[in-house]
């Protein structure tokens, strides 16, 4: 099955017609009140606005109502320090008909204060994924709007609908008051892993637009370990003008074991949690919060609460987690390469490893074991070979229980499951001589515990830089610890390959594609020695305004003489694609060895690239190239 990934890389200006495009759906014109009239105060009740509008399909494909989106803001551009936004809101489970009266609707708090809101966003889809869209913020609703009716009616718009909101009373521009937290001051987490924290919190709003309990954060840290993961509330029920209740779900309890020397970053630990960080709104946007990581927090929140009023310390909560619970990584034991000679290419190296785990068991299906030869990261002699293990599935598909074929009691009477597996790896044809030793290792257990270790010798960009030997023997006691890292010694008298692939030509079918179709490429590369590595193969098309079309998992069609392998990918073309030409602006290729080829840029470069590897008489005359038309 072809994949296909179509990226859109910049906006379009507001004055650039060469990116106009037709939608298939069209928006007619609507009316505002060109005043709303609010009245603040004790007891009022939000104002209720309602917008008809016309949608219309123009190629009779019904519509999607459910996903219809409409939004004004009281600023049509960023920069604005406090932007604030009212969603219209349409009914939901209405039948799909590819022409729509349709009313949303939208609240005014009482207490808002006095501005405009204007029109600043429209998506429409309709059951094909055609759809209408358009961002006030980056300049192109409008054009987009009247783009999609030009032709098809005689209404337009001559500027984005707008009302102001007069405030003639109270008006709320104060964000709420953090008071404080009522919670119990431990929590147990029993044997399953699972717990509910739950906690009352009081927030006051002095001018009464109430909490939007839906923007307001509370983050705990654990203040014994600072590894452990945060808690913060991410459920409200009861929820009034200033009360509500905080349930925070505590559903992973899991360890991260890896990095430097096997250091452990746990999700949740035992521990004390107290309050760090606090952010407070309101139902008109007005915001207050404390920085993430900030040592005045309790300075903070206390700067704002009247005098007899303020908090002694910061709210907090002791997490204690069943002894029970698996939240430990499994521990790599033992890892044997057979045979440590290798003398030709096409040979297989097995990697048996011996891992334990002390509650879930091992997930086999998690492990991953890399071998390198140790040359820096950006030195184009690396070589770099995976170890293929077995895929094993269970009911889910999912995850695989591995069998225990080893079952011991550790010095503290822990009962250690251990799993013995073995994976392959092979060295590819023009491989170079040399040693190759363990250089990233992963395994989880099925509770998500996992241990990983990616390291190679310090080099520029480099994510790694520890050492694999001493992560593993961290986890392991002194008489069990391993000796040296897993390594063999490759050996071969064979060409080696240093070569990239050389790219040859793309061809594109049809020259010109409409929207909502494909195009198909047609790709010609060779490989002296080891062969074309297609799922490396990126090719991609540059349009008007930096946006670009591309594909990428080609599948082989047909291989060819000399190491000739010919590929193919299709690429979807929507309805909001720039119209214009796209040329071939990106090219990468690697064979199975590891050597690249990478080419960016401009059409005089890439052609001017592609050409100095070609030989005489197949050098490519012009930039391959395609037409996105209406």
């Amino acid at each position: 099955m072809l994949v296909v990934l179509l990226v859109l890389l910049g906006f379009a200006s507001a004055t650039d017609d060469t990116t106009t495009k037709q939608s298939p759906i069209g928006l007619y014109p609507f009316t505002l009140p060109k005043m709303v009239k609010i009245h603040g105060g004790m007891n009022t009740p939000a104002h209720e606005m309602k917008v008809k509008v016309h949608v219309q399909d123009f190629d009779k494909i019904p519509m999607n109502p459910d996903t219809f989106e409409l939004k004004f803001s009281n600023a049509t551009k960023y920069g604005k320090y406090e932007l604030r936004s009212l969603y219209c809101h349409f009914p939901r489970n209405l039948s799909a008909t590819d022409n729509q009266h349709l009313t949303c609707s939208f609240n005014i708090s009482s207490y808002l204060p006095s501005q405009t809101f204007t029109l600043t966003y429209v998506d429409f889809y309709d059951t094909k994924y055609h759809n209408l869209y358009g961002s006030a913020l980056y300049g192109d609703l409008l054009k987009n709007l009247n783009a999609a009716l030009a032709g098809r009616s005689k209404m337009n718009f001559a500027a984005l609908p707008s009302f102001s909101v007069v405030q003639t009373g109270q008006e709320d521009t104060t964000a709420p008051i953090f008071e404080k937290v009522t919670m119990s001051k431990t929590f147990y987490i029993g044997p399953s892993g699972h717990s509910v924290v739950k906690m009352h919190v009081q927030v006051s709003d002095k001018h009464q637009s109430g909490v939007n309990w839906e923007e307001t954060d509370l983050y705990f840290k654990n203040i014994d370990d600072a590894t452990a993961k945060s808690i913060y509330c991410d459920e409200w029920y009861n929820k009034t003008k200033t009360h509500a209740t905080c349930v925070i779900r505590l559903n992973y309890i899991h360890t991260h074991t890896g990095g430097h020397g096997g250091f452990p970053i746990y999700s949740y630990m035992n521990g004390t949690y107290v309050l760090s960080h606090v952010r407070t709104t309101d139902m008109v946007g007005n915001s207050w919060r404390t920085p993430y990581g900030s040592n005045s927090t309790l300075a903070m929140i206390n700067k704002r609460l009247p005098m007899g009023h303020k908090l002694m310390k910061l709210p907090s909560v002791k997490l204690v987690i069943d002894h029970r619970v698996d939240t430990t990584p499994p521990v790599v034991h033992s890892i044997v390469v057979h045979p440590t000679n290798v003398t030709n290419t096409h040979a297989s190296v097995s990697v048996t490893l011996k891992i334990g785990d002390d509650r879930s068991g091992i997930n086999i299906n998690s492990l991953f074991v890399e071998f390198d030869n140790g040359v820096e990261v950006y030195n184009s002699k690396r070589k770099t070979l995976t170890c293929k293990f077995p895929h094993h599935e269970n009911g889910n598909g999912r995850v695989y229980h591995a069998e225990v074929d080893d079952d011991q009691v550790d010095n503290f009477g822990r009962r250690i499951m251990f799993t013995t597996v073995t994976c392959k790896m092979t060295l590819p044809r023009g491989s170079e001589s040399g040693n190759f030793s363990l250089s990233h290792i992963y395994v989880s257990d099925v509770k998500d515990n996992w241990f990983s270790a990616c390291c190679s010798p310090p080099s520029p960009g480099s994510s790694c830089g520890c050492d694999v030997l001493q992560a593993i023997n961290a986890l392991l006691p002194p008489s069990q610890q391993l000796p040296a890292l897993p390594s063999f010694e490759f050996t071969d008298t064979g060409p080696i390959d240093t070569q990239a692939p050389i790219f040859h030509s793309v061809v594109s079918t049809p020259m010109s594609v409409q929207h909502n179709s494909h195009v198909n490429f047609t790709a010609k590369f060779t490989d002296n020695i080891s062969g074309v590595n297609i799922e490396t193969i990126d090719l991609s098309f540059e349009g008007p305004n930096g946006h670009t079309v591309y594909c990428y998992n080609w599948e082989k069609t047909s291989m060819g003489p000399n190491t000739m392998v010919k590929v193919a990918c299709s690429a979807r073309i929507y309805n909001f694609t720039s119209v214009g030409t796209y040329t071939l602006h990106h090219v990468y290729v690697r064979d199975i060895i590891g050597n690249t080829w990478d080419t960016y840029g401009n059409a005089s470069t890439v052609l001017k690239d592609v050409n100095k590897r070609l030989p005489r008489g197949s050098k490519l005359m012009k930039i391959p190239s395609f037409k996105v038309t209406m």
